[in-house]
């Protein structure tokens, strides 16, 4: 024990000496300047130091023609400072407080930054909806009123409709209630919007609570306020300015039902409790004013939204919840229309009241909308189970079944009694209770079973449902399995079941063969994405030597479309059917993208086994431009459709541009063009793809071949390099190739010289001005310098463009007076 402490003794005693030495280091600014030049990705050029590029290469994989190259460089502090749409955009927000708090320590800087460039000051104040954290945003603010006041203030409808929409950023992206209630202070401080325009401000109504001052900001005078109210303004106004006055009082009023819908609406879909509650209590008594009472309104099918996690769908429960006590029944229903139906389904528990209001036109956007298996959790599914109990026992007469029906088809699926059963037990009772209430629902309304985009889309969420909650001990398995082959059929069981659900399914078949065996719900497939059911159903057709005449036959037209599979890059199931489809029972069918990423993928075995569909498919582009990654899909192609795409084996990339280049001499001769194109056609692939061994590679051809294939031929005729995007992106390594080829070189754009003085020497451009026989914009060069981290070429280059700006002048001076 004693041993132990002074072991910890002298820990203590190494560590306290390591928090000097690294306090003493950095305090020696030339030992910390030695460190993070050390540190630092960066790369040397013409005696700058520039962060090293990262080249990022983004392939779509199931449709390959999409594929995006840039290039993406570090950036430094001192650039930040002057780009705070980088800087938000990408939500540094503790670089954003960092950067705001110099700027309050020095205040000259301050001063300068309220000549900064107002649309880069309007796009800060628009995004600022994404900052999350109140310090900072305060901050922002605060620094610039003068922005905020003019993009956010009051004025007519366009700036309501803007202000709506920070609003609206606010609570959808973070829905954080500081920040929320720090900008509703904000709007409420004179301080900030002091030059607010406030229409109607000499008549209020005092007679109910003033409402929340963010949605009278936004709509004028509350909706109850009459347009009569008006005609106190000043009698000085003139008519016509009066009548436009109402005109825009009429609009901002006929907005205020609809934006204060859908912040409500935004709230709940968002989960955001804390700021919805805290319009509510603002708002007051006044929240029935914004909302019309409406008893026929219809919720018509729309697309169902995504579920949310277990933690915003409580949230939401509770919002609704203290929206249903708030409001009546009509005003609740107004409220909701248009919405997606999540809220009209997910949360049938809340809304029962609405649902009373058109018993079958509610149940039935339900139904059709509403599916109890997605992300629910057991609590989710039991609320489902009790709302549904309430309303089919209160409405048995307009639904034609009762809960007395349902129990007995669901009860003897299960085993003993279930007043012992445990939880799960209990939540898949109810998940299957849920899914014959749907079945009986459709039966009694003659419908197919869930008409949506896919109708049997239930079907199969209750079969993956009972694969993964599937226990031996609970369920008697043959009254469930003869239950989802009544409701499923044995081809849905064969696509989405689990192996022990098939092989069951098969046996019952076998004990109780269907009547009808035209019935394609009962046929045997082979569209599993598991490898053990597909070996299975695979082993029982190849016991028959014809079984298109055996009652449990494969699909109809035998056929099996391979599209999703290879969506899923399954490759591993695609190659299992191809591979043991030796009696040829069936064909494949495919997409020509879907042939296409076979290919793409490298999977040639593959695509040869299907021959028939390749050599069609080929065969149909054969006139159109095919991108190929490598010499072996660039075979099964006409040589003349090729188009190369370079990737990042450079030995495979070499064999196929050899390929690319291929030509005869007789056809050479005859047609030179097409091999001189195909030349230059290259190479800007390879420069667009910052392939640089490419680019030399191509270089060194050029000059090995100048006297057979490129006789008295000059280089810029086959390169040529555009150094706008490669300065703009910091590709030092290409820029240094292109300068190293003496090839020729073009400067397009102004703002590529503000980055040469941004980052270089006076060296960079009089490299670059060699080389390009251009004017150089003085004005870019001069913005650029005053960016440049490092002082000494700030100052050397500013006094470059002064000196050549005086010459200028000078020289045009002279002309003048020689004139």
């Amino acid at each position: 024990m004693q041993t132990q402490i002074i072991i910890d003794i002298n820990n203590n005693n190494n560590n306290n000496h390591d928090d000097d030495v690294i306090s003493r280091v950095f305090k020696n600014h030339y030992l910390l300047k030695k460190i993070l030049t050390e540190i630092r990705d960066d790369v040397c050029f013409l005696g700058a130091y520039v962060p090293r590029s990262k080249l990022v290469i983004v392939t779509i994989n199931d449709t390959h023609r999409q594929r995006t190259i840039r290039m993406v460089s570090n950036k430094r502090y001192k650039h930040l400072e002057h780009d705070l749409q980088w800087v938000i955009t990408n939500r540094h927000f503790a670089l954003l407080k960092d950067i705001l708090l110099l700027r309050r320590r020095n205040h000259h800087l301050l001063k300068s930054l309220a000549h900064d460039d107002d649309e880069i000051s309007s796009y800060c104040v628009i995004s600022s909806a994404i900052i999350d954290d109140p310090v900072v945003f305060d901050l922002l603010v605060n620094s610039y009123p003068q922005c905020f006041r003019e993009h956010l203030g009051h004025g007519g409808v366009g700036k309501h409709l803007t202000l709506f929409n920070y609003l609206q950023s606010m609570i959808i992206e973070h829905g954080n209630i500081q920040v929320w209630s720090l900008f509703h202070n904000l709007i409420n401080n004179t301080t900030l919007f002091n030059k607010h325009n406030n229409i109607n401000n000499n008549s209020q109504d005092t007679t109910k609570k003033k409402p929340f001052r963010i949605f009278e900001n936004i709509f004028g005078k509350s909706p109850s306020s009459s347009l009569s109210s008006s005609s106190s303004s000043s009698t000085s106004s003139s008519s016509s300015s009066l009548s436009q006055q109402k005109t825009i009082i009429h609009k901002i009023q006929s907005m205020g039902e609809r934006f204060t819908k859908e912040i409500i609406i935004t709230c709940i879909q968002y989960g955001r409790k804390d700021i919805l509650f805290h319009i509510l209590d603002d708002i007051g008594d006044w929240l029935s004013d914004y909302i019309k009472e409406s008893k026929d309104i219809k919720v018509s099918l729309d697309q169902l939204g995504d579920i949310v996690d277990e933690k915003t769908r409580q949230d939401t429960r509770d919002m609704i919840g203290e929206l249903v006590k708030r409001l009546s029944t009509p005003r609740l229903v107004q409220l909701l229309s248009g919405v997606t139906n999540r809220f009209i389904t997910n949360y049938i528990d809340c809304l029962v009241p609405i649902y009373e209001t058109d018993i079958i036109h509610f149940t039935t956007i339900y139904m059709k909308t509403s599916n109890p298996l997605v992300n629910r959790t057991k609590h989710d599914i039991h609320l489902q189970f009790d709302a549904l109990n309430h309303i089919i026992n209160k409405y048995q007469d307009q639904f034609k079944f009762s809960t007395t029906n349902i129990n007995n088809i669901i009860n003897p699926i299960f085993s003993g009694d279930r007043s012992n059963t445990t939880t799960t037990t209990t939540t898949i009772y109810q998940v299957l209770w849920i899914y014959q209430v749907y079945y009986q629902f459709y039966l009694s309304l003659n419908l197919d079973i869930h008409p949506t985009k896919d109708n049997r889309t239930f079907e199969k969420d209750l079969i993956n449902y009972l694969n993964i909650h599937n226990q031996l001990e609970i369920f008697n398995n043959l009254n469930l399995i003869d239950y989802l082959l009544e409701r499923c059929g044995f081809s849905y069981i064969c696509q989405y079941g689990c192996l022990e659900m098939v092989q069951q399914s098969y046996k019952q078949l076998l004990k109780n063969p269907r009547a009808n065996n035209d019935d394609d719900r009962f046929k045997m497939n082979l569209k599993s994405n598991d490898i053990n059911v597909l070996e299975f159903i695979m082993t029982l057709i190849n016991q028959y030597d014809d079984p298109f005449d055996q009652m449990l036959s494969v699909t109809l037209d035998g056929q099996i479309n391979l599209d999703n599979l290879v969506s899923q890059m399954n490759w591993k199931v695609i190659e299992y059917l191809v591979e043991n489809n030796q009696n040829q029972y069936f064909t494949f069918t495919a997409s020509s993208n879907s042939l296409d990423s076979i290919m793409w993928n490298g999977k040639f075995k593959l695509i040869n086994s299907l021959s028939n569909l390749a050599l069609s498919h080929i065969q149909s582009f054969t006139n159109q431009r095919n991108l190929v990654n490598s010499l072996e899909m660039a075979h099964y192609y006409h040589h003349d459709s090729i188009v190369p795409v370079l990737g990042q084996d450079h030995q495979q990339n070499i064999k196929l541009v050899q390929y690319y280049l291929l030509i005869d001499d007789a056809r050479f001769l005859n047609q030179r063009s097409v091999f001189f194109n195909r030349f230059r056609n290259i190479v800007d692939i390879s420069i667009a793809s910052r392939d640089y061994e490419m680019v030399l590679h191509l270089y060194q051809y050029f000059k090995d071949n100048q006297l057979g294939r490129f006789p008295a031929s000059s280089k810029q005729n086959y390169f040529h390099f555009d150094l706008d995007f490669m300065i703009q992106n910091l590709d030092i390594k290409m820029i240094e190739i292109a300068l190293s080829l003496e090839v020729p070189l073009s400067i397009k754009s102004d703002t590529t010289w503000k980055i040469i003085a941004k980052w270089g020497t006076i060296e960079w451009i009089n490299q670059f001005k060699k080389h390009i026989p251009t004017n150089l914009n003085y004005f870019e060069l001069s913005k650029g310098a005053m960016l440049n981290f490092n002082i000494e070429n700030r100052n050397s280059i500013i006094k470059y463009c002064n000196d050549l700006i005086e010459n200028n002048n000078i020289n045009t001076s002279n002309n003048k007076k020689r004139k």
